[in-house]
């Protein structure tokens, strides 16, 4: 079958450098994960995270979940099993282990993350027209409405 390429990302995983980041407490983990050809990929970097860790931090968008408290991930699991899991641990403390994204896989999520978000088009039926400013009261002037015959 020629059309292995739909799941090269998870042909991929296995050569990919790997990195290990520890997540601890209630809030937010930072950075949102959606599941692309059935690898969770992080998708979203959240702005206060790239604030306070800088653009480099870790992970970089594209990059993968594959492992949390060193237990792999099933392929095909969906981001809200994954998302479940997540909160569940991490008051304690939560390992997730990535696979760092090359090039070439970054540059296909970017573009399949594009057709995601232009995927939900409502914007066919034309939007209600703004509403219409109150009528200032005219200033002294009468108004002048033209009725054309």
């Amino acid at each position: 079958g020629a059309s292995g390429s739909t799941n090269s990302l998870l042909a991929k995983l296995p050569n990919l450098p790997r990195y290990n980041l520890t997540f601890q407490g209630d809030n937010d983990l930072g950075f949102g994960i959606e599941s692309v050809n059935s690898v969770i990929i992080v998708t979203t970097i959240h702005p206060s995270r790239l604030q306070t860790l800088g653009p480099e931090a870790k992970p970089q968008v594209g990059d993968a979940v594959i492992a949390i408290n060193r237990a792999a991930l099933r392929p095909g699991l969906s981001t809200n099993n994954v998302k479940k899991i997540l909160k569940s641990l991490k008051a304690k403390g939560v390992e997730m282990t990535f696979a760092a994204a090359d090039k070439s896989m970054k540059a296909s999520l970017a573009a399949r993350l594009l057709q995601l978000k232009s995927l939900p088009a409502p914007s066919r039926r034309s939007p209600l027209p703004p509403p219409r400013p109150p009528r200032q009261p005219p200033n002294g002037e009468p108004e002048v409405i033209d009725l054309l015959d």
